[in-house]
Order: C-alpha cells, then structure tokens, then sequence
C-alpha cells in the first residue's frame, strides 16, 4: 500500500471534475494531508443468515442475466458503461459460500490503485 504524505499542489483546482458531471464539492474547504492507496485489493464479508440469503439471490441474479452486473462498496464486477473504466472484471469471479454466508471478491487487477482512504482537514478549523 502507498501513503501519499499530502495533496499534491494544485490538483484538486488543475482536476475539479471527479467523473462527468460530479463535482469536488469539498474543492476549497478541506486541505488533504494523507491519501490511502492499495493494490490487488480483495475482499471477504460475511453476512448474518437472513441478509446472506438476499446477497446470495442478488450475486445468482446477476450472473443468470445477460449483461448482468454487480457493485459492492465501489468494486464494479460485470459490464458498467456509465463509468467508462478502462478494465473489466467478470461478475462471475464473484464468490458467494453458502455454508458461512460469505462473499468473495476477487483482488483488482494489478496496476489498477484502489482509493482506500483519505484524511484531511477542514480548512480553518
């Protein structure tokens, strides 16, 4: 994992424009000390009985469907043309167990940062 130390000078004026039409809402208000990258970034959530059920009909219904697709906290597994991301992760690498209602999702791919934090401040405060 990579710790930036601070902002880099500038950026967030030189880029205000997040993703097409998103703004930096947070553009002159907040002055970023550190920023929390990680790479092949994978996860595993386990889910009580009764929410697990849900997740497993909505984890089968998108591999069952055509064009079907999934996003959980952020991670995109199937076709996203909203997005316009230069990788594609196959919906079916998604993994549902259902002896412990666990879900796993496979690591990013490699080169691919993942945006896992950041931590700044409110500018004068």
């Amino acid at each position: 994992m990579l710790i930036l130390p601070r902002d880099v000078a500038g950026v967030r004026r030189t880029f205000p424009e997040l993703l097409p039409g998103e703004t930096d809402t947070a553009l002159g208000l907040v002055r970023i000390f550190k920023i929390l990258v990680g790479y092949e970034v994978s996860l595993k959530i386990k889910f009580d009985t009764s929410l697990g059920t849900q997740v497993r009909d909505m984890v089968s219904q998108a591999k069952s469907e055509s064009g079907g697709a999934l996003r959980i906290f952020g991670f995109q597994f199937g076709s996203d043309t909203s997005s316009g991301t230069s990788f594609y992760r196959d919906v079916n690498d998604v993994q549902y167990n259902e002896t412990n209602s666990e879900i796993t999702l496979p690591a990013s791919p490699r080169g691919c940062p993942v945006l896992l934090g950041i931590l700044g401040r409110k500018i004068g405060a």
